[in-house]
């Protein structure tokens, strides 16, 4: 197994059902030539807005990735009829990995607002979890990814690797704790998107045991691997996150 630490991806929308934005917007997370490296200056500003529909709410999300004067930075927007979330990551980038700094979290929806911070101090080797009740401090020794960045991270692997991707874990910040997702490759595929038909390479997280959840993602070869579909379904419910729209570094995504 290959570990995401090499050298060289919707928080609750409501109580009572959880899943998650991020995990639904990568479960409600480039070129056709895979390189022999990745570097800081591949990666490519980006911003896509999503469809999807999640126990029963119709979402429409925003992503933008936009460069900074001193760092990356990923913003997402996922707005329904009951209310928003908005998830902010701040991170470095050197030439073979993502260093997290910073993910801020925030949702106002009905009458529930949730906020919190994941700070990630890199010399203590701290993931600092805070809400407005609680600090919780949690020890890493591998690479830690925020729940944003760590699909950008995906993205790098697969330029770098594309059909040869291996079977990856990525280690994860998360509300006091460092969660593992472990992903692999399954096929190349052309799938038909509201752009048009997008060739695509397919990845699925690995699940353990009898788990009958299935998470899948698409992600265009031609246009920087960015997500275009993700397919999320558990005992209790299915959702499928769309790309309705996108831009790369300014050019508007367009179909084969």
């Amino acid at each position: 197994m290959f570990n995401s630490s090499y050298v060289n991806p919707i928080n609750q929308l409501h109580q009572p059902k959880k899943c998650s934005l991020t995990v639904l917007i990568l479960l409600l997370c480039f070129s056709s030539q895979a390189s022999a490296e990745t570097s800081a200056d591949d990666l490519m500003p980006y911003q896509l807005t999503y469809h999807s529909s999640v126990s029963g709410f119709t979402v429409k999300a925003t992503r933008t990735f936009t460069k900074t004067p001193s760092a990356y930075k990923i913003l997402q927007i996922a707005k329904m009829l009951v209310g928003k979330i908005s998830e902010e990551s701040h991170f470095n980038i050197d030439d073979k990995q993502i260093i997290s700094r910073s993910y801020t979290y925030n949702r106002e929806v009905l009458f529930n607002k949730k906020v919190f911070s994941i700070d990630i101090d890199q010399d203590k080797k701290r993931a600092i979890y805070r809400n407005k009740k609680q600090e919780t401090q949690t020890p890493f020794t591998d690479v830690v990814y925020d729940p944003l960045n760590f699909q950008l991270q995906i993205r790098r692997d697969l330029k770098k690797y594309a059909h040869d991707y291996p079977q990856t874990t990525y280690h994860i910040a998360k509300r006091g704790r460092i969660k593992t997702s472990t992903f692999k490759f399954v096929k190349e595929e052309v799938i038909e998107t509201q752009l048009g038909p997008l060739k695509t390479l397919m990845i699925e997280r690995v699940r353990g045991g009898d788990s009958k959840r299935k998470s899948r993602m698409w992600l265009a070869v031609d246009w920087d691997f960015v997500l275009v579909r993700m397919y999320h379904e558990n005992s209790r419910r299915k959702g499928t996150l769309e790309l309705i729209d996108g831009s790369i570094a300014g050019s508007p995504m367009t179909s084969l």
